[in-house]
């Protein structure tokens, strides 16, 4: 018997499945700091896009980022890092149509720059994970208050075992 058609299952949530396929998605990444992926989902939970962060397609780097990225080889300095984030990349790649009222899950916390690409997307809701403190550094409360103004629904993850 198919698994699906036994009683009892317990399936995962929509929010779970999509930040799963959001950190899966972020293994692609060359970043040696942090891994993140985004996966945008339409209104009735249909991928639309996904991105993960890394260096733009025409610099053709396949090395980790140490080797390419100030950032890779100076840590504290997030400023010099030279690539696209995760969220930027799906939002890219979407088709906007597709988008309108949808999802986007981000497998780190969002920053306030791809913050405003998700306000001006017109996608309805952000899912972010706050985990770490590298997470609280992005101010992640302050993102959530400027999409909140901007009409956008905001949920964080502060556990997750993805």
């Amino acid at each position: 018997m198919c698994g699906s058609a036994r009683r009892g299952i317990v399936r995962p949530t929509w929010d779970k499945t999509w930040m799963d396929v959001a950190a899966i998605i972020g293994q692609r990444s060359l970043c040696d700091l942090a891994k993140v992926g985004a996966v945008i989902v339409t209104r009735d939970n249909r991928v639309a896009s996904a991105g993960y962060n890394g260096p733009a397609p025409g610099l053709r780097i396949r090395q980790d980022c140490h080797v390419w990225c100030p950032r890779g080889s100076s840590p504290g300095s997030g400023s010099a890092c030279m690539a696209l984030h995760a969220e930027a990349n799906a939002l890219m790649r979407a088709d906007w149509t597709e988008i309108q009222g949808g999802t986007i899950y981000s497998s780190a916390a969002t920053c306030e720059n791809c913050a405003k690409l998700v306000a001006g997307s017109g996608i309805a809701r952000l899912v972010h994970c706050v985990l770490n403190e590298r997470d609280r550094a992005r101010d992640p409360g302050k993102v959530e208050k400027y999409l909140a103004l901007c009409n956008v629904r905001t949920e964080r993850i502060t556990q997750w075992d993805g």
